[in-house]
């Protein structure tokens, strides 16, 4: 992958509208269970979005990257992605939003591990820095919470 300004700024955008989540997230927890909430947030994302993906010229042709290799991908990414949303909405509900996301900052690294041990990507000696970095941070505020 290449640098992009643009795609740096798409993933900080990311993170300034998963922070505002996880704050909105942990108020709607204290009445609602996490699998309610993970299947309203499915339900919602889908009507939302659909008309936006149909209203998009050409945006089905894409399709045909479906073999059946990239399909069980595609499976097994939805059913990941699932899972970790109701992992860590139950997380916000047991250790509040803060605490939560800072434990869930761990998940570049096993980014990296689980790119190089299925598609044998290997990452550069500043991703490993600053991997450890945000591991040591993270111990760091959880040691001083505890």
């Amino acid at each position: 992958m290449r640098f992009s300004f643009t795609g740096v700024l798409l993933a900080l955008g990311a993170a300034v509208t998963w922070g505002l989540v996880y704050a909105i997230d942990q108020r709607l927890l204290q009445r609602t269970s996490p699998i309610l909430l993970l299947v309203i947030n499915s339900v919602i994302s889908s009507f939302l979005l659909s008309p936006v993906l149909l209203a998009r010229k050409g945006a089905l042709e894409p399709l045909h990257f479906l073999t059946p290799r990239t399909s069980v991908f595609l499976v097994a990414a939805i059913v990941l992605g699932a899972v970790a949303n109701l992992l860590i909405y139950s997380s916000i509900t047991t250790i509040g939003a803060p605490l939560a996301s800072v434990l869930e900052i761990a998940y570049p690294f096993f980014v990296v591990t689980f790119d190089f041990l299925l598609f044998h990507e290997r990452p550069t000696s500043s991703l490993i820095l600053g991997g450890t970095l945000i591991f040591v941070g993270a111990a760091i505020i959880v040691a001083r919470r505890g």
